[in-house]
């Protein structure tokens, strides 16, 4: 393994990252590996992403019509397992906005489906 050396770190830095090691209840060491780690990870799931993006570039656009019957398709599948599951919305929560009334366990007000559905559309395209 390696080792790397940082100079001139501003003491109210060191200060925040001992802080938030001792909150994690590891040493300094160890939370800036895992900082390490994490920011590697960023960087080959965004080389990732420019990759499929770049070959998605050379294919044709998907039609709005055949965008809405594939979104009305994963909607329908997740009311059928939602259905499997005890009655219970698996539906994409966490591309809902806030405003959209759910409520603050996330589920839906009763009638709030279609306006949900618009909501994640919307962010898809």
């Amino acid at each position: 393994m390696s080792s790397v050396l940082i100079r001139d770190v501003p003491d109210e830095v060191v200060a925040s990252i001992r802080l938030a090691a001792a909150n994690e209840g590891v040493s300094m060491q160890s939370y800036l590996l895992a900082t390490l780690h994490n920011q590697v990870r960023y960087l080959r799931r965004a080389d990732a992403l420019d990759a499929i993006a770049q070959r998605l570039q050379s294919l044709p656009a998907v039609s709005d019509t055949e965008r809405e019957a594939v979104l009305d398709e994963i909607e329908q599948a997740n009311r059928d397992r939602g259905d499997d599951l005890g009655g219970r919305d698996p539906g994409p929560t966490e591309l809902a906005d806030p405003d959209s009334g759910r409520t603050e366990s996330g589920d839906l007000a009763e009638g709030d489906h279609a306006a949900d559905t618009n909501i994640v559309r919307r962010r898809r395209r």
